[in-house]
C-alpha cells in the first residue's frame, strides 16, 4: 500500500490524463482493434495465434478474478482516490491485473510472431508502462500486476508452443487444431451448464468468440484462401467494412445476450466467425483480396 500511496502523491489531472491513454493500450478495445488489423492486413496465421492468445488470457483472467476475489487498493484504503477514467477500467476484483495479464500476453505473442529486436524492445516498454499505470492509478497492488505479467507470459508461451508444434507435426496443421477448438467449445456449451446459465459471467462471451474465431479460421483456410496482403486502398476499404460489420454484430450480440442470457455463447460464437471467415469471404467477393 505504501508504494501505491507514494505514487498517488505525484498525481495530477494532466498526468492522470496522459497515463490514461497509456493504460488503454491494455484494454479490451485495443485488442478488438489490433488483432483484426493483423489478421485482415498482415498475416492470417499470426492474427489467429495472437487472437487466440489474448482470448485465452481474458478467459483465465476472468476466472481467476472470480475465484480469488481480491480487493483493489482504493477498496482497502479510502486515501487512494483513482481518477474517474481509471475507475471505469477497474472492473471485477483485483487479482490478477487484467491489463497487465493481457498486455503481456498480446505483446509477447506478437513479438514471438514478428521476431524483430526493435519490436521486442517496444513491447517490453509498453508492458512495463501499462503495468505501472495500474499501480500509479491505485486500481492494483504491485503484486497483482506481477501476477498478471506472470500469467500473461505463461499463456503466450503455451499457446505459441501448442500451435507451433501442431502446425509442424500434426496432419491438418493449425487449421485442424482450430476446428478441434471450435468443436470443443460447442461440446462444452452443450454439456457444461455454467456456459448456458442465465447467470453466465463475462468469460462465456470470450469462450464463444474463441470458438467462432477458430471455426472461421478453419473455413477461411479451406474455402476462401485469400491473402491478407494487398494495395493500400484495398486495405483501407477492408478495415472500414470489417470494423463496421464487427461493431454491428457486436451490438446485436450484446442485445441478444441481454434478452436471452443462456444464448450468450452462441451469439458471441457467431461474432467470432466474422473477422476470420465471413469478412474475408466478403473481401474476396468484392475483389479486395486475391487468392
Amino acid at each position: 500500500m505504501e508504494i501505491v500511496l507514494w505514487l498517488r502523491s505525484f498525481s495530477s489531472a494532466a498526468l492522470d490524463g496522459l497515463l490514461g491513454y497509456v493504460t488503454e493500450l491494455g484494454s479490451t478495445m485495443f485488442y478488438l482493434v489490433a488483432v483484426p488489423i493483423v489478421y485482415w492486413c498482415m498475416d492470417r496465421r499470426s492474427g489467429y495465434v495472437v487472437g487466440l492468445t489474448v482470448l485465452s488470457g481474458g478467459i483465465c483472467t476472468d476466472l481467476a478474478k472470480a475465484v480469488i476475489n481480491a480487493p483493489r487498493p482504493f477498496e482497502v484504503d479510502q486515501g487512494v482516490k483513482p481518477s474517474l477514467h481509471f475507475l471505469k477500467t477497474a472492473t471485477g476484483s483485483g487479482m490478477p491485473s487484467g491489463h497487465a495479464f493481457n498486455s503481456m500476453a498480446f505483446w509477447t505473442a506478437a513479438s514471438m510472431r514478428l521476431k524483430k529486436a526493435w519490436f521486442c524492445r517496444l513491447s517490453a516498454v509498453l508492458i512495463l508502462l501499462i503495468g505501472f499505470t495500474r499501480v500509479y492509478a491505485g486500481v492494483h497492488f504491485p503484486a497483482q500486476v506481477l501476477w498478471g505479467w506472470a500469467g500473461g507470459i505463461v499463456t503466450a508461451v503455451i499457446v505459441a508452443t501448442v500451435t507451433g508444434l501442431w502446425q509442424r507435426r500434426v496432419k491438418g496443421g493449425l487449421e485442424g487444431l482450430a476446428l478441434i477448438i471450435a468443436a470443443a467449445v460447442a461440446l462444452l456449451y452443450t454439456f457444461v451448464p455454467a456456459l448456458s446459465s442465465t447467470g453466465a459471467d463475462d468469460y462465456v462471451g470470450l469462450v464463444g468468440i474463441a470458438g467462432g474465431m477458430s471455426l472461421g479460421y478453419y473455413l477461411h483456410a479451406k474455402f476462401v484462401k485469400s491473402s491478407a496482403k494487398g494495395p493500400i486502398l484495398c486495405q483501407l476499404a477492408k478495415l472500414v467494412i470489417g470494423f463496421a460489420g464487427f461493431l454491428g454484430l457486436r451490438y446485436l450480440a450484446d442485445l441478444g445476450s441481454e434478452a436471452y442470457p443462456a444464448l450468450c455463447l452462441p451469439f458471441y460464437f457467431l461474432l467470432g466467425a466474422w473477422p476470420t471467415f465471413v469478412s474475408t469471404a466478403l473481401f474476396k467477393a468484392l475483389r479486395l483480396e486475391r487468392q
